[in-house]
């Protein structure tokens, strides 16, 4: 058999031919390469706007930490104490920086907060709760006369985190959980309590303001304390409930739908600013619940209609040294029984103002009709007995009036020093309208409650805190003289 010699020029031919041809068949087509670098594309934006929110948040951080530096602070932290308490202030704020952050499906910054809290309470007279007593109430012979306890169910865990973007704001998100809930006096449980959510928050910010923690527009979902009462006394022995709670403190944690906006009344740098804030408002029953198997339904809720409440305030300083004013206004359609529809409203003002470098003065005061679900009206609502004109069986809102003020001064580095007092109250002239009805809820003929309260916060370090407070509690029934109580409390508590 004769052989044919193949050029090498041509065999090279040959192959080239062949292995375009097969890549011609496998290579995907030009939209497809499209597709997937669009998609490479769109990853690595992603990635892109992740980082660059890390790198924000760690600047924001640095921001705070350059402002905490200034010049009055070093000059005040002249005496060795004070140079160490500043030291293990920034050593602890640089080694937040550099620590390994809490890890998350998101993979965006997380962090956890809380405080360890210790109360010890010696109760002299009788009291609605001893380890969180809000109401004295009425002794009678052969009973105790008053109590003495410890324990941690004011401990405090939280977790707050950012996310990322939508709508062009930055999201974030914050919750909140202490030990005060569930059955407090069952077998081993008096001093242990259960978990329970005080306040949960999901938000969008825009825009930044001169004050490194404040943006220009936020939107806010969760459970928190009424808007109109941003404020609250300084204490630690009243963490589960805000302090002077049913005494001049509108308080109650519910959920809420709140929007604010924040305006520069000026362009000069440091000009005060106008905030003015809006949103709904669930307000909680105000009721004794018979079955702990079901939770019961607000009036509020009844009425199928959120609770509306608006507030503007001004703000004036440094943070430090920061002065500010509000007012602010409430209102809520409740539905009752017979289809009965009563109108609740509140009218508010709450203020701040700095006296000097060391006191500062602070307070609120609120008029209205049912603010029991807020944390006011002498515990109630309503008032539902038999009308004293027409012996028909009537139900009425509540008129109440009623705040706090507080004066607070600091001695010397890392002690404070707070003057307190507070009053609720419903109207008399609502009570004699109506022959009540007899309850076994001692609370359900609260008239009138008043607190004194003093303390003094000492931080020997940064993040540990002592505190002694003495808190006087006087109750009004419908009829009769004031019941009191004196109660002396040891908080020992640490931060992290």
């Amino acid at each position: 058999m004769t052989r044919t010699a193949v050029h090498p020029r041509l065999m090279l031919l040959l192959v080239l031919v062949c292995t375009v041809g097969a890549y011609a068949q496998d290579a995907p087509s030009t939209e497809e390469r499209l597709d997937r670098m669009s998609r490479l594309l769109l990853d690595t934006q992603h990635q892109l706007e992740a980082t660059q929110q890390r790198l924000q948040s760690m600047q924001l951080e640095l921001q705070q930490l350059r402002g905490q530096q200034s010049p009055a602070a070093t000059v005040a932290a002249a005496s060795s104490s004070s140079q160490q308490e500043e030291q293990e202030l920034l050593a602890a704020q640089i080694k937040q920086h550099e620590q390994t952050k809490v890890e998350s499906m998101s993979k965006y910054p997380v962090r956890i907060y809380g405080l360890l809290l210790a109360n010890a309470y010696s109760n002299a007279g009788m009291v609605d709760d001893p380890d969180l007593p809000s109401a004295a109430i009425r002794t009678y012979a052969g009973t105790a006369h008053g109590s003495i306890g410890a324990g941690f169910r004011q401990s405090v865990l939280g977790i707050t985190g950012t996310g990322p973007s939508l709508f062009g704001g930055r999201s974030s998100a914050d919750i909140s959980l202490d030990f005060f809930g569930g059955p407090t006096y069952n077998y081993y449980g008096s001093t242990n309590g259960s978990v329970r959510l005080r306040r949960a928050d999901i938000a969008l910010a825009w825009g930044r303001t001169a004050n490194p923690e404040a943006s220009r527009d936020e939107l806010h979902f969760g459970v928190d304390s009424p808007l109109i009462s941003p404020l609250n006394p300084h204490s630690f022995a009243t963490i589960a409930e805000s302090p002077l709670a049913w005494s001049g403190n509108l308080w109650a944690w519910a959920p809420q739908l709140r929007y604010a906006h924040i305006l520069s009344l000026s362009s000069a740098h440091g000009a005060p600013t106008l905030e003015l804030e809006g949103g709904l408002w669930d307000p909680p029953a105000v009721a004794v619940q018979e079955d702990s198997a079901t939770r019961v339904i607000s009036a509020g809720e009844f009425s199928r209609r959120p609770g509306f409440m608006a507030r503007a305030s001004v703000h004036h300083g440094a943070q430090q040294h920061a002065a500010h004013l509000g007012i602010g206004g409430y209102g809520d359609q409740q539905a009752f029984a017979m289809g009965q529809i009563i109108q609740m409203w509140a009218m508010t003002a709450d203020w701040e103002l700095p006296i000097g470098n060391r006191v500062s003065v602070s307070g609120e005061a609120y008029r209205g009709v049912g603010l029991g679900g807020l944390g006011g009206g002498a515990y109630k609502d309503t008032l539902t007995g038999v009308d004293v004109k027409t012996g028909m069986e009537r139900t009425l809102g509540l008129n109440s009036v009623g705040g706090w003020a507080q004066v607070s001064t600091r001695l010397f580095q890392g002690v404070e020093v707070n003057m307190i007092y507070g009053q609720d109250g419903g109207y008399a002239s609502d009570f004699h309208q109506l022959n009540m009805k007899n309850s076994a809820f001692y609370l359900s003929e609260s008239a009138r409650s008043q607190m004194v309260v003093g303390n003094v916060i000492y931080r020997p370090r940064t993040y540990l805190i002592l505190s002694p407070e003495y808190r006087r509690i006087a109750s009004w029934r419908i009829t009769g003289p004031a019941v009191t109580a004196n109660i002396y409390t040891l908080s020992l508590g640490y931060q992290f």
